[in-house]
């Protein structure tokens, strides 16, 4: 018996082929009663190659002709994993929607993680990986700077699936600049875990470079703590440069064995260092007034959206060309 749920499977991958494409259509044709294919890119990613840009545009051409159920939206901006997600999340209709690499998840996962997503808002698939030594210790790293974070399996892969209520949620708090775990950690959604494996010919692997940039990206770009943090650490400095000149000022006064232009070249420098750190204390909460008020803007429209020639079958449609009831 098929699955009532709608879903929305976006697949990871700027790479469509027609035959894994045609597979996976009838894999969900078979499981659930509506469903659709979310293709997203950017237009910044398109090549300058005109012979290779035709190309992709027959190929582009030829799945929406020909397999049903398959949405294409290109969007402005650089393309990279934050916003292609919030996209997705963004432009999705299904009531649940499954993030997908067709690189290394097999096509069965989609079923079962939409039957656990129906007990709970986020489900997140894990696998075995084989991590470096490096990641490990960098993940640590993660822990303790991002505690919410920190809760997350280190196994978790790009395998998610989210209920309409959590891709609301998400949309309304969250921001295109944060990677959507970081998201899901902020909104306080409840999370399941899917353990599964992958294909048999993949060997999915973490590096240290892999937790280093995650961990830069979750200290400068997931939260506007660190900038908070060096306006304080600044009026700190200049505090203590104030103490320095007193200091110097009241040895002057009770030391007169004191090297000559010693007290007025350190009081000075203090003065001068104490102005330049409270210059840069306010510079920097006006800086973290203005990033507050540039998440709430549209990181991102729509350029051009394109669907499948291929109806899908009349019994799921909701809307019906003739009345079923006499007047």
């Amino acid at each position: 018996m098929k699955d009532s749920a709608f879903i929305t499977v976006c697949l990871l991958t700027k790479q469509y082929e027609y035959q894994y494409l045609k597979k996976l259509s009838i894999y969900l044709e078979q499981k659930f009663s509506d469903y659709e294919i979310l293709l997203i890119d950017s237009n910044k990613q398109q090549t300058t190659n005109n012979k290779q840009q035709t190309t992709n545009n027959k190929q582009l051409d030829t799945i929406l002709n020909e397999i049903p159920c398959v949405r294409f939206l290109e969007y402005s901006g650089s393309f990279n994993n934050n916003l292609f997600q919030m996209v997705a999340m963004g432009n999705s209709i299904g009531d649940y929607l499954v993030f997908f690499d067709p690189n290394v998840d097999p096509c069965e996962v989609i079923e079962n993680i939409v039957k656990i997503a129906k007990k709970s808002d986020v489900v997140i698939g894990i696998a075995e990986y084989h991590n470096s030594i490096g990641y490990r210790i960098g993940r640590i790293f993660i822990s303790k700077f991002c505690k919410n974070l920190g809760k997350i399996s280190s196994n978790t892969t790009n395998l998610i699936c989210v209920s309409r209520n959590a891709i609301n949620t998400i949309l309304k708090i969250g921001s295109s600049s944060c990677s959507l775990i970081t998201n899901i950690c902020n909104s306080g959604l409840y999370i399941s875990y899917y353990k599964y494996e992958f294909l048999s010919n993949t060997r999915y692997f973490k590096s240290y470079k892999y937790a280093l940039l995650r961990l830069f990206n979750l200290l400068i770009f997931s939260s506007l703590k660190p900038l908070r943090a060096c306006s304080v650490l600044g009026f700190i400095i200049s505090f203590i440069s104030f103490v320095v000149a007193f200091c110097a000022f009241v040895m002057k006064l009770f030391n007169s064995n004191l090297a000559v232009g010693w007290t007025s070249t350190i009081i000075i420098l203090a003065f001068f260092f104490m102005m330049l750190f409270v210059i840069l204390g306010v510079m920097l909460e006006y800086m973290n007034r203005i990033l507050s008020e540039l998440e709430n803007r549209q990181a991102y429209s729509i350029c051009s959206e394109k669907t499948s020639k291929i109806m899908i079958n009349e019994d799921r449609l909701n809307v019906l060309s003739e009345s079923t009831k006499d007047d």
